[in-house]
């Protein structure tokens, strides 16, 4: 049975046809601005901007230099510094809980790239308990259990 399981598992592996992709069917790809941002409310807003590259070629991706970039709150139109160093911008405000924020990137020979959110309202009804030991991890050793409970008002 095992001899006649591997004469077909090399038959198989023997057998199986791979078919060349022709890449120059994909077309011609457009590259596009990328922007990176995470916000919370523990601290202004970190951006970046970069564009995406083709996956067949050698190089990577860099930042977008001499790009217009806006940020908004709430439709306000607020200040960005770009820091050298890190290739950033912040923002000179801490996003706030209710808020709707904005970002819009131009850039000569790109589409613009906009991206929006809304800060979610704090949490009401939030219970949150450690229960000591109360579990087993994947090993059958004892773990700890956080619970976390809350009311999605959206």
């Amino acid at each position: 049975m095992r001899t006649t399981f591997s004469i077909l598992a090399m038959l198989l592996m023997v057998a199986a046809c791979e078919e060349p992709a022709d890449l120059t069917k994909l077309g011609k790809y457009e590259s596009k601005i990328v922007i990176h941002s995470a916000l919370d409310n523990l601290g202004p807003a970190v951006i970046s901007v970069t564009y995406s590259v083709d996956a067949y070629k050698a190089y990577t991706p860099g930042m977008l230099r001499e790009a217009v970039i806006r940020f908004y709150e709430n439709g306000t139109e607020r200040t960005l510094v770009y820091d050298s160093a890190s290739q950033n911008y912040f923002t000179d405000i801490i996003p706030k809980p209710g808020n709707s924020y904005n970002i819009s990137v131009e850039k000569s020979g790109f589409k613009t790239a906009s991206a929006n959110c809304m800060m979610p309202s704090l949490l009401q009804n939030k219970i949150v308990s450690l229960i000591t030991e109360g579990g087993i991890d994947q090993t059958g050793q004892k773990s700890d259990l956080l619970k976390i409970v809350w009311q999605d008002l959206a």
